[in-house]
């Protein structure tokens, strides 16, 4: 599969320290465990001898390899990086060159150095404490490290179903390069250490949101990328999203667990969203990538319900947003029923027919997701209504 984008040139250096995920401890990962330079930063070291790799801008700080490096569960993937410099001021629509990323530092002589470099573009990894605990353009090892812990959940992209792009380990920035960068600050100097995570992603479609190429902004140039021709195609593309998609929606109950003293767990998110932070294979599937806000979440017995509730509703407009441009281009290419509410019946009664946790039930005119649990206890279970007006 090809994939598009704007390019964006990185220089692999030598990391100051490596954190290999355990799913990955076997492997021979050989020239891909680099930290990857932005050029900006390339031109601050004393030793510029590595050569240039071409990749693919992804999300805001974000690059993936247009080449694919393994295959995984049946999906190719390729090499992504998360932490590779922003391009705009945190602050201003101002663009993060030079002349503005200099006047950061009160060190005069740094100053020079980067005016020095005649960097003509717009890049760069800063020293400015961003969000939860990341250097702005970078990425902070404590988020860093969720992502990782997250990815060690599954088996090595599924989590019960709920499907991830995997963290494969984090690398160090340099040391002595760490510290000038952390002088550029607006704000709040960020004090821990600048890494990047080392991912694999099947691609770099999103749903719709934070991406040049998203479903919901054109479903017809995906249909085209993806190699989407003909109706057998489309139909799998659109099973597949679907059970993945619900996957994702479920993935509370898919990894409830009890604790102890009336305490339950199970998977959930912070601060990360379905429509930006998960991307669609060439099969449809959904693969959710940034995993910093992916985290256990441990609750009373009396919370479980009111969990799932909330996890579900809250990335189900986003999931049927997408599910809709597909939809509507899978049947104006290939047509289909002209009842918009029987083709999403069958789709989900296609996607879920071998889900152990969700279940399709019809009553009283509706269509029900029957969600259950790996404890046995149907007290437990959730019921919500996906249609009205079952045909």
């Amino acid at each position: 599969m090809k994939l598009y984008g704007k390019e964006l040139g990185l220089f692999p250096t030598e990391p100051s320290n490596i954190i290999r995920s355990k799913n990955f401890q076997k492997f021979n990962l050989g020239e891909m465990e680099k930290y990857y330079m932005p050029e900006s930063l390339h031109k601050l070291c004393s030793e510029q001898g590595t050569e240039k790799m071409n990749f693919f801008e992804d999300d805001n700080r974000g690059a993936i390899s247009p080449w694919e490096v393994c295959n995984m569960d049946g999906t190719e993937f390729h090499l992504s990086l998360k932490g590779v410099g922003s391009t705009v001021d945190p602050y201003s629509l101002d663009p993060l060159n030079i002349h503005n990323v200099s006047a950061l530092t009160d060190d005069k002589n740094f100053e020079r150095e980067i005016i020095a470099t005649e960097y003509t573009g717009n890049r760069f990894i800063t020293g400015e404490t961003w969000l939860r605990g990341s250097p702005y353009g970078g990425q902070g090892m404590e988020l860093a490290m969720i992502a990782l812990k997250t990815s060690e959940m599954a088996n090595p992209t599924s989590i019960n179903g709920f499907r991830i792009a995997p963290v494969v380990s984090i690398v160090s920035m340099e040391k002595a390069l760490q510290e000038k960068i952390k002088e550029l600050y607006w704000y709040r100097k960020y004090v821990g250490d600048i890494v990047q995570e080392i991912r694999l992603m099947p691609s770099n479609v999103r749903l719709y949101f934070h991406a040049s190429s998203t479903v919901g902004n054109d479903v017809t140039k995906i249909f085209d990328l993806f190699g989407i021709d003909s109706n057998e195609k489309a139909t799998q593309f659109l099973e597949n999203f679907m059970k993945s998609g619900i996957a994702a929606l479920t993935a509370f109950p898919r990894t409830l667990r009890k604790e102890k003293d009336g305490i339950y767990s199970g998977v959930d998110y912070f601060d990360v969203w379905l429509d930006k932070d998960a991307v669609i294979s060439g099969d449809g599937t959904i693969f959710f990538v940034d995993l910093e806000g992916v985290e256990r979440r441990y609750v009373m017995e009396e919370k479980v319900q009111e969990t799932i509730t909330d996890q579900f509703y809250r990335s189900l407009y986003e999931l049927m947003y997408a599910y809709a441009r597909i939809d509507e281009e899978k049947v104006r290419r290939y047509g289909g029923s002209p009842d918009k509410r029987l083709r999403l019946q069958i789709a989900l009664e296609r996607a879920l027919l071998k889900d152990r946790y969700v279940r399709v039930e019809e009553n009283g005119g509706r269509l029900n997701l029957i969600i259950g649990n790996d404890l046995g206890n149907n007290n437990l279970n959730s019921e919500f209504t996906m249609l009205n007006r079952v045909i």
